[in-house]
């Protein structure tokens, strides 16, 4: 059963904790936000609103109440700033390296790091949790009833969450996988420019590297298979239409190396029917019949010194 709470964060000033406390709290908040489904938050004022999946909303009391104040409904909230950025900020203001407590929090002994760049990626090794962006590219297939069926290269990039590995070896470990965003685009010559992006408003798009291989006949040691449930919105501006898929649209690669760069899948063939946003209820106004995927390098800026580089050529010009 999912309940959302709405939170307001207590102050948090820093003469008032020793560092193991800071430590503490914010090892708390990575280990509680494993159960946020949708979070935001406003930095002004330290408000949160999460919306969690539980059995046991008791559970959360206890695990809320050492951090925040449970104050009802606060309904001009705007997220200024992501939930995971605040988290940072918190962590800045306290001094605690927050990476350091999600590669320490619940990766097994026995993990890697994960890879910044293709130099590091570690074939048949599984990496400590963390996010992923990378270039996407991806051939769609779309048939618009009255206008036509056309295969479509869209180019851009993807943003993916590892959660940590359930175990340090290659064979047996799964790891849960979260798609927070997606845009790529192309062009076609029937249906215009074609512009996709994650849907997440109406679910989230998710899914889990298998345990074992993905070929009975190589029973250790070969490429596994990953699972993605993507739920996308498919802007078609040139038609004046944007529509979206109501049953998962299911993205199989086998990989070899987490994350997968260099590496690609897709669907087959299908027929999923896809809705207008503005008429969700009413018949499909076009249908996506299959996906092909390529998965490229790390994007610029991935890597905490690229940023930082980053940073200080914007400082300076």
């Amino acid at each position: 059963m999912k309940y959302t709470l709405h939170l307001t964060m207590t102050p948090f000033v820093g003469h008032t904790l020793n560092s193991q406390e800071a430590t503490q709290l914010i090892t708390s908040l990575v280990e509680f936000t494993k159960d946020v489904e949708v979070g935001y938050v406003n930095a002004g004022n330290r408000a949160a609103t999460l919306v969690i999946d539980t059995e046991n909303p008791q559970d959360l009391i206890k695990k809320v109440v050492p951090w925040c104040i449970v104050t009802g409904e606060h309904p001009n909230v705007e997220p200024v700033v992501g939930w995971d950025d605040f988290v940072q900020s918190l962590a800045d203001i306290s001094g605690v390296d927050l990476q350091q407590i999600k590669s320490n929090n619940g990766a097994p002994e026995g993990c890697c790091s994960s890879a910044k760049n293709i130099s590091e990626l570690k074939p048949f090794s599984m990496p400590v949790g963390g996010e992923d962006l990378l270039e996407f590219m991806a051939w769609d297939t779309i048939e618009v009833p009255g206008v036509g069926e056309e295969t479509i290269e869209l180019k851009g990039t993807y943003q993916i969450e590892r959660q940590h590995p359930t175990s340090s070896d290659w064979n047996e470990a799964e790891i849960d996988i979260k798609m927070k965003k997606l845009d790529v685009k192309g062009v076609s010559e029937r249906l215009g420019r074609v512009e996709v992006s994650t849907n997440n408003e109406f679910q989230q798009s998710q899914g889990r590297v298998q345990k074992g291989t993905a070929f009975t006949d190589i029973p250790t040691g070969g490429a596994k298979l990953c699972e993605m449930n993507n739920f996308a919105k498919f802007n078609l501006p040139d038609l004046g239409l944007t529509a979206f898929n109501k049953e998962p649209i299911e993205l199989k690669h086998t990989i070899t190396h987490v994350p997968p760069v260099g590496q690609g899948g897709g669907t087959g063939d299908v027929r999923i029917p896809l809705f207008n946003v503005e008429d969700p209820d009413g018949e499909p106004v076009a249908y996506l019949k299959k996906v092909k995927t390529h998965i490229g390098d790390f994007c610029k800026g991935h890597s905490e010194e690229e940023k930082e580089a980053g940073n200080q050529h914007n400082h300076q010009h």
